[in-house]
């Protein structure tokens, strides 16, 4: 495998994901879901979603790093939607990493 390393990271309002890419190929994916939380109310809580996303981010991030063989210091880039990138962790500056902030919109049409 070749290319960049690069850690997305990606949050709807009943998931948390995040995934290691290098060049084009996919070399990990964790995916955190609350959908039984929201079943319970009959939809999106946006409280419990808030939560569950806490809850969920570090370690959704640390398992897909982990299921990649890599650490942080392996990334060569971070991809993080928008209401993300407040974040610490998703946060490219904060780790000296190119970054790149991708709107919804786009994330969707990829």
């Amino acid at each position: 495998m070749s290319g960049p390393i690069v850690l997305g990271i990606e949050s709807t309002c009943d998931e948390t994901a995040a995934s290691v890419v290098q060049g084009r190929t996919l070399i990990s994916n964790v995916v955190a879901s609350s959908m039984d939380e929201h079943a319970r109310y009959g939809g999106v809580i946006p409280e419990i979603a808030s939560r569950a996303h806490a809850e969920a981010f570090v370690p959704c991030v640390s398992k897909a790093l982990a299921d990649a063989n890599m650490t942080l210091s392996d990334v060569d880039a971070i991809a993080v939607l928008d209401l993300l990138a407040a974040s610490p962790l998703a946060c490219p500056a904060r780790n000296r990493l190119p970054g790149r902030r991708i709107s919804r919109f786009t994330a969707s049409t990829m």
